[in-house]
């Protein structure tokens, strides 16, 4: 400990809205008598049973293993990266941990980055 510095935070920000989502799971609006006019590659999405999503609605719009991309419905309130007081509640650590659990990977978390970032309002 040292060459380490510990940051304790007696106030951290929080993000209850992350909680309010499976992050493993499709979006629910999309699936239902919703019309998806996404096409990749000429074929539009197929969502696994695996996938759908069962009392919380889900967060994935789309994905894809092969290119290795996801689109996300991030919820409002919410930031889309780690904040200086809150390193767990926001897109990238939530959607990662949900896909490290859901791949089962034994190793670190998935890589995961934004290439869009939306503000706390949005």
């Amino acid at each position: 400990w040292s060459d380490m510095a510990l940051r304790i935070h007696f106030a951290p920000e929080r993000f209850h809205a992350g909680y309010d989502v499976d992050w493993s799971k499709y979006c629910r609006g999309l699936l239902v008598g919703a019309r998806v006019d996404a096409f990749i590659s000429g074929e539009a999405p197929h969502v696994p049973v695996a996938g759908l999503p069962d009392e919380k609605d889900g967060a994935i719009v789309y994905e894809n293993d092969e290119l290795g991309f996801a689109i996300i419905n991030k919820p409002g309130s919410m930031p889309g990266h780690p904040t200086l007081s809150n390193h767990a509640e926001d897109v990238v650590s939530m959607f990662s941990a949900a896909l490290k659990e859901r791949k089962k990977s034994a190793d670190k978390k998935p890589y995961v980055s934004l290439p869009q970032r939306l503000d706390i309002d949005t």
